[in-house]
């Protein structure tokens, strides 16, 4: 039997997991974050643009330079965009589940 506050091999090994999960979960809670915030700013651009006339000359940056579009070009552009962000989101937040399942697991076997 080991002594009291000394870690068994396998004990060592789920405190090591357990930090880079951690770090893993910080790391996805920032993308997550990151994403969120795409997601509003492209739905308001969206909502914005709904509001736009056809005939309306717009704009569309890439990168540095502005082309000019027209609305139904970049209502499309919005509305795949933001499915995009919205599949990468809930990539993200699954990964998140599945990380604070695994924690909890260790959690459980570590008595924390």
């Amino acid at each position: 039997m080991s002594s009291p506050g000394k870690l068994t091999p396998e004990q060592e090994k789920d405190v090591q997991r357990y930090y880079e999960l951690r770090q893993s979960l910080d790391s996805i809670r920032i993308n997550i974050q990151q994403y969120e915030i795409m997601k509003h700013d492209s739905s308001n651009a969206l909502k914005v643009v709904d509001e736009l006339d056809n005939s309306t000359v717009i704009y569309r940056s890439t990168g540095p330079i502005l082309f000019q579009s027209d609305v139904e070009t970049v209502k499309k552009s919005l509305t795949d965009e933001l499915e995009r962000i919205e599949v990468h989101l809930s990539s993200l937040q699954k990964r998140e589940k599945n990380i604070l399942n695994s924690l909890k697991e260790i959690q459980e076997r570590l008595k924390i």
